[in-house]
């Protein structure tokens, strides 16, 4: 009887550890990319549109590149009555991300410059000279409007628009390898379905 009372009120064996739950593994966002961050400015930090059209967009919801790009405009200066200035403004601000998009190493500020001076894609960059492109800005910031701008854009050097050029090439070139290669695999496609038959 007492081995059996001795059996039910032993201590337990303490060499046996008691079980943990695992911990859950850390769940970790991944780093935004350049992208991104990016389409995630706010249309006030690009300092291109004038402030009450701006608060207009923003009391509707649109605060962000990436809501200015996906916005129909015709459609919502339609509803707006926005004036043709306005519309302008904003298309011109929408062709500027677009290239900076396209050419990483250019702020829409940037190209929206560019495009003051009429090179309003990627390949008018690339097919222009460094020296030629710097003398239009030049001339350009002497004129009323490009004075303007300028309170607002800090003037590029020679150095810098260099490198617009040079990432503009880099741009041309990669789309025409890229459409290159697409057509080879076309051929090649085409030619081995004629084989089959």
């Amino acid at each position: 009887m007492r081995n059996f009372i001795a059996k039910w009120f032993r201590k337990p064996d303490q060499s046996v550890a008691p079980q943990r739950a695992e911990a859950a593994p850390i769940q970790r966002s991944k780093p935004r990319t350049a992208r991104q961050r990016r389409m995630e400015a706010s249309l006030a930090s690009l300092r291109l549109l004038p402030p009450s059209l701006v608060r207009q967009l923003e009391s509707h919801g649109l605060v962000s590149v990436k809501d200015l790009l996906n916005l129909n405009l015709t459609e919502w200066a339609s509803e707006q009555g926005l004036s043709k200035s306005h519309q302008s403004q904003l298309r011109t601000v929408r062709r500027a991300i677009r290239m900076a998009m396209s050419l990483r190493v250019m702020h829409p500020r940037d190209a929206y410059l560019l495009i003051a001076i009429h090179r309003r894609s990627p390949e008018d960059v690339a097919s222009d000279s460094p020296r030629h492109l710097f003398r239009d800005l030049e001339r350009f910031a002497l004129s009323s409007r490009g004075r303007a701008l300028m309170r607002r854009i800090e003037f590029p050097s020679i150095d810098r628009v260099s490198t617009w050029i040079t990432a503009a090439q880099d741009h041309q070139f990669s789309h025409l390898a890229t459409s290159q290669s697409g057509g080879a695999s076309d051929l090649q496609t085409t030619s081995h379905s004629r084989s089959a038959r």
